[in-house]
């Protein structure tokens, strides 16, 4: 769990190798419990070979992008930088899916 009241966390699922060591970055995710339900606002992966974040605005499709992530070491390092990521920046995440939903509830109007 990321804060104290239990309404954000951090999941993470990664593939180790023969020799014990992570071969591959499945999933790091922040999710956040609104209105009763987690929400995934924020995921990383390295299913392409390269790790990259995809990002939730609003109710619509995730946006995919490498801006920010890193790119040098492998996946042990991706891992790792995926869950510092999350752990440091999850208010941002928050804070900006919060309000493309207030802006987009006020375009309803």
């Amino acid at each position: 769990m990321l804060s104290s009241d239990r309404t954000d966390r951090v999941t993470y699922i990664y593939q180790l190798d023969v020799n014990n060591e992570v071969s591959e970055v499945i999933n790091v995710s922040y999710e956040t419990l609104i209105k009763g339900k987690w929400k995934t606002l924020c995921r990383y992966d390295s299913e392409h070979g390269f790790l990259h974040r995809h990002s939730r605005l609003r109710s619509g499709e995730p946006i995919t992008n490498t801006v920010g992530v890193i790119k040098k070491g492998g996946s042990n390092d991706w891992l790792t930088w995926a869950v510092k990521d999350i752990s440091n920046r999850y208010l941002n995440y928050k804070n900006g899916y919060l309000n493309s939903l207030k802006k987009s509830n006020k375009k309803r109007k």
